[in-house]
């Protein structure tokens, strides 16, 4: 059974599938959006913010791109809590 981790606001992500968790900020994101080439309505990004402050961002293994409310410290802390 796959380890999910709750990244806010109900959503949650496999553990196995994370690359990088990122803090946010507007020109980080900004720069990782151009990378991948995409925006927060493209169909490999997944905000799961519900309109609340971007703190973090979630590097998925297929390239995808989750965009959450909560901090990276605290993504970090929930997946090695998880990993355990």
């Amino acid at each position: 059974m796959p380890k999910l981790i709750n990244i806010g606001n109900g959503a949650f992500v496999n553990a196995n599938k994370i690359s990088a968790i990122i803090s946010s900020d507007a020109d980080k994101v900004r720069r990782i959006m151009l990378k991948h080439g995409c925006d927060r309505t493209s169909a490999e990004v997944y905000d799961v913010t519900d309109d609340a402050e971007t703190r973090s961002i979630i590097l998925l293994n297929d390239e995808s791109i989750v965009v959450s409310s909560v901090s990276a410290s605290e993504l970090n802390k929930r997946f090695h809590e998880d990993s355990k």
